[in-house]
């Protein structure tokens, strides 16, 4: 056989190239290449969580402390679990299966507890959880859970919201958050602030921040996307876009003309690129200018018209990409925060839903479909106003479209927006639960979160209930549910059934989920819960504040 006469360097080389499943599959075939992958375990293994966390851009630090052979297998084999525990929850028909463990803040004073948690994220990795209060923001090392360790903090101000967070490169966590300050003669102030926390050599974090911005407009409006290119930082608020250059403290922007409103934007070197219900639309950057007195004027940018210099059309479209109350989040893209540079397809994720009313064949004259249960409907046209139809009178069906767009350098405007795929969501009913599952996904489901688990072909939604129109749950109760579709798989029409991340019966009307984040690729997630008080988990609450507490979810069985 010609492949066993190879030096070993060379069978190396080649099982370097495989993903876990392949090594496993090889290590079948023989006793020679199964003893010469254990011999070569640690070299093999540490390659392949390597890759495992570049495809799936992963927090290279959450793995620095891992050594030997066993633990860089556990972590590089974490989809794996995570797709196994998936299918075993849609086969079952129950909650995706996890250990839990609540997670043990350190406290030295009465003020610093959990009561005081504005807002968690999981950085991508699922050792690293960030945590925002009021004045402070503290990133957390949580790998020996459920004690907790303060890797690094810092204060930040009156702390309002978080606005950006991604891991960039090996060693950097780039956030963008609000704070609270002083309106000026009688505008609105929205005041930005830019900070990153660093991995060193020493394995531990450094806190740098890099800028802040003032942005003087007339009334409250709220951003809609954001995204950074090297050092332009890019705001969208309503119909104008704001370019900030932190590092030169300069800033541009205009007022966007000739299309619907953006629902994200994205950029390179050249221009900021625009998502809308149209399609993707490029427009150049201004001149910058020096950004003086600390302040930068909503209006003075506001006054530059200007229509996009490109655009790139959905053939199947237009969509609604315009998000409510109800439904935030009806698109959500990968890798927006890398420059658009032609060497890699964005993948952009379009929510859709379409509706059939129950129809009384005695009392409504429409034109009917009759089903081949016996049931009669009738199909209500896309876009179709369903407010005044109940839940009990509608069938639903919840869709999403996986597109990828493929730019140019050289001529933009030849730039491709392909649909690649499409998949029904599906929910199966849910036993002593209130909610039509024939309609609900449709209407209330919005997706607040989005990552890769194996590659950029497999997607997991976390998906929500879209707030207070679901009330059987509990008031404030957001039921969180998985989706996993994996475009490897053959065919453009797929199905996947949600499964439920948090098990229904744990919602009550005293205890609900205030933050729920999971990384898939680390098979892990965590929630925030919040309850009056009355629950035997609950942090006492002090001066009438709801009581917090975090638990940690290790996603599938652990060997």
């Amino acid at each position: 056989m010609i492949f066993s006469r190879l030096p070993i360097e060379l069978h190396l080389m080649i099982i370097g190239y495989l993903g876990p499943i392949d090594i496993f599959h090889v290590q079948l075939t023989c006793t020679a290449l199964n003893g010469l992958i254990e011999d070569s375990s640690e070299h093999i293994w540490r390659h392949c969580l390597r890759m495992h966390i570049i495809h799936n851009d992963l927090f290279a630090p959450s793995y620095a402390h891992l050594t030997t052979a066993a633990e860089l297998r556990h972590a590089a084999t974490a989809p794996l679990r995570f797709a196994s525990a998936y299918r075993e929850a849609v086969t079952s028909n129950s909650p995706i299966s996890k250990t839990t463990k609540m997670l043990n803040f350190p406290v030295n004073d009465a003020k610093d507890t959990e009561e005081d948690l504005m807002e968690m994220y999981l950085i991508p990795g699922g050792r690293f959880l960030l945590t925002f209060k009021q004045n402070s923001v503290s990133l957390w090392d949580i790998r020996s859970a459920p004690n907790v360790e303060l890797s690094v903090s810092t204060e930040i101000g009156d702390y309002n919201s978080m606005l950006y967070l991604d891991a960039v490169s090996d060693n950097t966590i780039r956030v963008i958050y609000l704070v609270d300050g002083p309106d000026a003669n009688q505008k609105v102030v929205s005041h930005y602030r830019f900070l990153e926390l660093r991995w060193t050599a020493e394995h531990t974090f450094t806190v740098h921040h890099l800028g802040a911005l003032a942005l003087v407009h007339n009334s409250e409006i709220s951003m809609q996307s954001l995204s950074i290119t090297e050092s332009r930082i890019i705001i969208l608020l309503g119909d104008t876009t704001v370019v900030w250059d932190y590092q030169n403290n300069s800033c541009t922007g205009w007022r966007l003309m000739g299309v619907s409103i953006p629902s994200e934007l994205f950029s390179n070197d050249r221009y900021v690129l625009y998502l809308t219900n149209e399609g993707i639309h490029g427009v150049s950057f201004f001149d910058f200018n020096p950004v003086t007195g600390g302040y930068v004027k909503m209006d003075a940018l506001s006054a530059h018209p200007v229509s996009p210099a490109f655009s790139v059309y959905f053939k199947e479209g237009p969509y609604d990409l315009i998000g409510n109350i109800l439904l935030p989040n009806k698109v959500w893209v990968s890798d927006s925060d890398i420059p658009i540079d032609g060497e890699t397809d964005l993948n952009i994720y379009i929510r859709e839903s379409s509706f059939t009313l129950k129809v009384d064949r005695e009392s409504e004259a429409l034109p009917l479909q009759l089903c081949p249960d016996g049931r009669w409907e009738q199909e209500l046209p896309m876009g179709y106003d369903i407010g005044h139809f109940g839940d009990d009178e509608l069938y639903g069906t919840l869709q999403v479209h996986r597109y990828t767009f493929n730019y140019c350098p050289s001529t933009p405007a030849t730039s491709s927006l392909t649909r690649v795929s499409t998949t029904k969501h599906t929910i199966p009913p849910m036993r002593n639960s209130r909610y039509s599952a024939e309609c609900y996904p449709a209407r209330y489901f919005s997706a607040p979160f989005y990552q890769k688990c194996d590659g950029p072909e497999t997607a997991v939604t976390l998906w929500s209930d879209g707030g207070d129109e679901a009330d059987f749950f509990g008031e404030g109760a957001k039921p969180v549910f998985f989706s996993f579709v994996d475009d490897r798989m053959e065919g453009s029409n797929k199905q996947v059934t949600m499964v439920p991340f948090i098990n229904p019966r744990q919602f009550t009307t005293q205890a609900w989920v205030l933050e729920s984040e999971v990384c898939p690729a680390s098979a892990k997630g965590v929630v925030m819960w919040g309850d009056d008080g009355d629950d035997p988990h609950d942090i006492p609450a002090q001066d009438g504040v709801l009581g917090k507490w975090v638990e940690l979810y290790e996603i599938g069985r652990i060997a």
